[in-house]
């Protein structure tokens, strides 16, 4: 998107992000599961976004020094092999929790055996109240 300085409107061809996390660590869960998500606070301690009119490599028309902190969201998910990858990060600014959460996803098969099981539990209610 265009950026406008002194009246005029430049399109830079590119954008140099340089971002530093940290954040506490976390165990991931210990049974075999579809995939787990991991909620935890972050600070952003340095940072710097830079635009460049042509290419990286020339003299950059906007730098804007970036410092923060928040709330980052983790979603890992099970590949095969039994490796987890990161599926998806989000980044929450200004909102932040006091500690680490990490909360399993089920598995597909457990889901299914405990939905079958809670049917076969109405289905007895059912006979037995008729």
């Amino acid at each position: 998107m265009p950026i406008t300085a002194q009246g005029v409107s430049y399109n830079p061809g590119a954008y140099l992000i340089g971002l530093r996390f940290s954040s506490s660590s976390f165990m991931t869960p210990v049974g075999l599961a579809s995939g787990f998500v991991v909620v935890a606070p972050f600070s952003l301690t340095a940072g710097l976004i830079e635009g460049y009119p042509n290419a990286l490599g020339d003299v950059p028309i906007f730098s804007v020094p970036l410092t923060g902190q928040g709330t980052t969201i983790l979603t890992f998910m099970l590949q095969p092999g039994n490796v987890y990858r990161l599926q998806s990060q989000t980044f929450l600014f200004g909102t932040t929790v006091q500690g680490t959460t990490v909360q399993s996803i089920p598995e597909p098969t457990s889901m299914l055996l405990i939905f079958s099981g809670m049917l076969a539990l109405a289905g007895y209610r059912k006979r037995t109240i008729s």
